[in-house]
């Protein structure tokens, strides 16, 4: 009685194979999860690794600002200087990462985007603006002095948004310089932010350079409570005026912001803030508020 019986012209099994058969594949797939377990431990073992190498050098940190309209006389809008209408209330976002490379070099990517709240006359409620990407080249701790931070960024900002559009430009350059220092035995700290951006060589209409410095002082209550007090300087050249000649940038002019911040602990930090223009007398129609929010994510 072998397994093949000639007169049935059919296979039979005998009941003992086949329950041998059942335990042999089971003891089969047995290992084969074994195995595949052991793999994929070694797997996660060798992510976590690297990931616990790539930690220490990577950072991402995003700032936001909300703006809202001015106090008076046009309930919709951010106000240029003369109170007239500039943008919708809005929320203006930068979130960068940079990863180290050496000491004290690093090579980052970053991006901005604008949401708007409210619809003015010029703008739909919710809609939503990137800004074109900017990649490069960061230099950190350029000086060697206690209490002072600074970095240099140089970065190339392709045109791949809206941007491109309007302006028509293939690409721009630029570098931003990022300098604070708190001074030593007391509760002050100071900085100053600029940014320069071109698109000399890029062809295309509008600005051909623009950018903006903001000069910063900050008094600390506490460990929690600070004064935050900010000068911005927008501006802009456009493609075909003289060098000399410069135009003030969006908003419109030279602005100043007061206000309270507030650590909430040491990854997340928020200020209230007043912000009036340098350029005209401070009224409730060139008034509006901000609230800024800064937040450690790596």
């Amino acid at each position: 009685m072998g397994l093949y019986n000639t007169r049935k012209k059919r296979f039979e099994f005998p009941a003992g194979a086949v329950v041998l058969g059942i335990f042999c594949f089971l003891g089969f797939i047995s290992d084969l999860s074994y195995c595949a377990a052991e793999e994929a431990g070694q797997t996660l073992d060798v992510m976590e690794s690297t990931w616990n190498q790539i930690r220490p050098r990577l950072r991402m940190r995003t700032f936001s600002e909300l703006m809202t309209p001015s106090f008076s006389g046009n309930g919709d809008s951010v106000p240029k200087p003369n109170g007239s209408r500039y943008a919708p209330a809005h929320l203006f976002n930068i979130v960068w990462t940079d990863y180290e490379i050496s000491r004290n070099f690093r090579l980052f990517y970053w991006q901005r985007f604008i949401l708007t709240l409210n619809a003015n006359p010029d703008f739909q409620p919710f809609q939503y603006l990137p800004r074109d990407p900017r990649f490069g080249a960061r230099w950190t701790q350029v000086f060697d002095v206690p209490g002072l931070s600074t970095s240099f960024d140089v970065f190339i900002q392709p045109n791949v948004t809206a941007n491109k559009i309007s302006n028509q430009n293939i690409v721009e350059f630029g570098f931003r310089t990022n300098t604070s220092y708190a001074i030593p035995q007391s509760r002050w700290s100071l900085g100053l932010i600029q940014e320069f951006t071109s698109s000399y060589l890029g062809g295309g209409r509008g600005p051909q350079a623009y950018g903006w410095v903001m000069n910063w002082f900050s008094y600390e209550f506490s460990p929690v409570f600070s004064t935050q007090t900010a000068f911005s300087v927008p501006f802009q050249n456009y493609r075909g005026d003289s060098l000399a000649k410069w135009t003030w940038d969006a908003p419109g002019g030279p602005y100043m912001q007061n206000g309270i911040g507030i650590n909430l602990n040491k990854d997340v930090s928020v200020a209230f803030l007043l912000n009036n223009y340098l350029s005209q007398p401070i009224s409730m129609r060139n008034t509006w508020a901000s609230m800024w929010v800064s937040l450690t994510i790596l």
